[in-house]
This record gives structure tokens, sequence and C-alpha cells, in this order.
């Protein structure tokens, strides 16, 4: 196994903006590369993943390798234990706003702060930056920007050290000419 990231991952646009395409078609391929699992996590059958099969939250404990989704589920009684059992996964949850809520589930938190010693990565996709929770932004390692229909000044109070980095990101995004324009904030630093 290769290099290790065990990030913590935000992407923010509004529908349309490019986000499903950019995690299938750029971040899909690093995570195959690496021989990592990786599942998409949402509440129906998204139209962009018909391609990828679906997995049960009974079959995670015997689930060893591929692409896999898992929707339609109850999150917080079913797919939040299903997934806390993961390691060495490429976790995507698609259109997060729908069953992360604003004060983040206890298990969720852990699965973030655990993701270093499971070997996750765990990518939370999002269609404006008011509906990304402060916590899930305190333990984020990066913010991947697409056009949105607000601006990061709704959540100024919990991005202090990068705000106005955020601001030109959304600028330029807003302003660029070229097809599904995104740019990347580091919260590392």
């Amino acid at each position: 196994m290769s290099e290790r990231f065990n990030l913590i991952n935000i992407i923010i646009g509004r529908r349309g903006s490019g986000k499903t395409y950019f995690t299938k078609k750029r971040l899909f391929p690093i995570y195959k590369k690496k021989g990592m699992k990786i599942l998409i996590i949402d509440t129906f059958a998204h139209p962009a993943y018909t391609e990828v099969p679906r997995i049960f939250p009974n079959q995670i404990p015997r689930w060893k390798n591929g692409v896999y989704r898992m929707y339609g589920h109850h999150f917080d009684n079913e797919v939040l234990p299903a997934i806390a059992q993961l390691t060495n996964c490429f976790i995507v949850f698609e259109d997060a706003k729908k069953y992360v809520r604003q004060k983040v589930q206890e298990e969720l938190t852990k699965l973030c702060i655990d993701s270093k010693q499971k070997n996750l990565d765990l990518l939370f996709l999002y269609h404006t930056w008011g509906f990304v929770p402060p916590d899930l932004i305190r333990v984020a390692d990066f913010i991947e920007v697409f056009p949105t229909a607000d601006s990061p000044e709704v959540r100024k109070q919990q991005i202090i050290g990068v705000f106005q980095e955020a601001l030109e990101v959304h600028k330029a995004v807003h302003s660029a000419k070229t097809p599904w324009p995104h740019k990347t904030i580091d919260l590392r630093n």
C-alpha cells in the first residue's frame, strides 16, 4: 500500500456545478489505484452512480474491495453503525445535507477523528456554504469550492484563518470562464 491520505474533505457547489463528476473522474481513480474500497452514501439511487452496485449495511463486514453505493436506509440507525466498521476506504457522502446534521452526529464525529487509525478518507458534498456543519469544517483538511448560491460569509466564524482565501476562491470560481471551475482551500495550516 502506498502513502496514506486519511483526509476529511468537503466539496461545496450548487447543483450542476460538477461536484459529482469531479468526484468520479478525478478522485475515484486515485483511490482505486491505491487499492482502497470506495463507498458512496446517499438517501436515494443517485442517477450519476447507476453503474455502481448497491451494498446493504449488513454486508459491510464481509466487503473486501471494489466500489459500492448505499442508499435508502436510515442513516443514524443503520448506515452510521455499518460504516463505523470500515477500514481502508474512501467514503463519499453525496448530498450530505440530507442526513448529516448541523450538530454532527457523535458516531460521525468519531469516524472523522479516527480516520487515520482506520485508513479512511471522507468526502462530504454540499450545495451551499450554509449547509456545511461548523463541526465538520473544524475537522476538515480541504474544501473544494465550485460555484455556489451563497458566499463563505455565512461561515466566516468557522473559517477565520482562511476566510480571506475563501472569499478570493469564491470570487475566482464565480468569474471563471471554464466549465466546472473549482479551487481548493487547504485548512491544514
